[in-house]
């Protein structure tokens, strides 16, 4: 099947509209995405915006993950990597799955860097995912909107996974470990 030059420029316009809108999808994540830990420990994930394609005034950002495992203790702005502007600031509230509605913003439009810090204590042992979501209530924050085209924006979202470790066993106690293990074994042979 042969397919005329304005099919085929058409198709190859829509390929480019999709690469384009793929390139510049906006994304939150959390670094690191992987931790362990062990009861008591302090945890720190920084909050990482990338609206590089198209900037964003901002919105708002629910957070889940198991508070029998992890306890929220507080969040702390970035000053060096983006401009945040404190009237769309908004600290997140706990809730039993989680926390809510911590929001962020600027009428400048932000791009991409780092919003700031979420910090837990490791409360007991076990595995959580740590995952967002934009906030469903308007009145804590919402959806984000372009700067530029003053569209809501779709958000890709990449959360963190926590394992919390009962007891942990340094390498320096297993390498003392095994070097006991080493000199039994050389005694052994001698009285042999």
């Amino acid at each position: 099947m042969k397919l005329s030059a304005k099919t085929s420029i058409r198709f190859l316009s829509m390929l480019a509209a999709l690469f384009t809108a793929t390139a510049n999808a906006a994304s939150i994540s959390l670094s690191p995405q992987t931790t362990q830990a062990a009861p008591g420990d302090s945890l720190s994930f920084d909050l990482l915006i990338d609206f590089s394609g198209d900037p964003t005034f901002g919105g708002a950002i629910d957070f889940f993950f198991d508070n029998s495992l992890l306890s929220f203790q507080g969040f702390t702005t970035a000053t060096t990597t983006l401009v945040l502007d404190p009237a769309y600031h908004r600290s997140p509230d706990p809730v039993s799955s989680g926390l809510e509605g911590l929001a962020f913003g600027s009428d400048s439009g932000l791009e991409a860097g780092i919003v700031g810090t979420l910090t837990f204590q490791a409360l007991a042992a076990g595995d959580t995912a740590l995952t967002m979501a934009v906030t469903t209530d308007p009145l804590k924050g919402g959806d984000f909107y372009s700067a530029v085209t003053y569209q809501q924006q779709a958000v890709t979202f990449l959360g963190s996974q926590v394992e919390v470790s009962a007891v942990p066993v340094p390498a320096a106690v297993w390498l003392f470990g095994s070097g006991l293990i080493g000199l039994a074994g050389i005694a052994r042979r001698r009285s042999a």
